[in-house]
């Protein structure tokens, strides 16, 4: 290849490595080198918080579903969250998204969402304790919960009158690629959202999720 291009070894392998960290060439030790696939993407619209309260509010028999089974076009059977929850104090991210006292109690959930046995979604949640305490708010045991964080939230008495989101691209940490079981170097999308009831906010989430297979959509009914 250096002879029939008439350029070095070293530019090669640097423009090569270029194109892996852009996610486009998928590099393994031990295997070929080959061209990424191109990635499916799924649309995040925020129309399916209202759609989700609808569901709610009718009450009856309740679909064992939610807005990230829909999203991800799968059935709740293949469908799994491994969760970990936790006491701790807020700190000064919790306090402002909150809108509590730095050190106040909060309760912080990591949901690792996955879809027919591959990791999709990293959730952290962060809930204040008055609100969680002796509630399924505390207990992981019960996830995958159908509805998601909308039903969660009000089986528990708070439902949600406005979403707040926050969202923006940035490279993974290694700890996030590893969780997410990238194969390709990618961006993901970092959102930052706040479920507020008419009392104000109640749950704050972290979600990161690969930019490349997410398309954010942001629909806004006015009347």
């Amino acid at each position: 290849m250096e002879r029939s291009l008439g350029i070095s070894r070293t530019v090669i392998r640097d423009g090569m490595a270029e194109l892996v960290r852009d996610g486009l060439v998928v590099k393994r030790h031990g295997a070929a080198t080959r061209v990424a696939d191109k990635p499916r993407q799924r649309r995040m619209d925020t129309s399916r918080y209202q759609e989700a309260l609808d569901v709610l509010d009718k009450g009856g028999e309740r679909p064992q579903t939610s807005a990230f089974v829909d999203e991800h076009d799968t059935t709740w059977d293949k469908y799994e969250i491994d969760a970990d929850y936790r006491r701790d104090k807020a700190n000064p991210r919790d306090a402002d998204y909150l809108k509590i006292k730095i050190g106040s109690p909060v309760v912080r959930r990591l949901l690792l969402k996955i879809v027919d046995g591959k990791p999709e979604q990293i959730q952290r949640s962060t809930i204040p304790l008055p609100i969680a305490k002796g509630t399924h708010l505390e207990k992981p045991e019960v996830q995958p919960y159908p509805g998601g964080t909308i039903a969660e939230l009000y089986d528990a008495g708070h439902r949600v009158t406005q979403v707040i989101e926050d969202a923006w691209a940035r490279m993974p940490t290694g700890d996030e690629r590893r969780m997410l079981q990238q194969v390709q170097p990618g961006p993901v999308w970092d959102i930052v959202r706040v479920f507020c009831t008419k009392d104000g906010p109640v749950e704050a989430s972290r979600v990161i999720t690969p930019a490349a297979d997410n398309l954010l959509r942001f629909v806004t009914d006015l009347h």
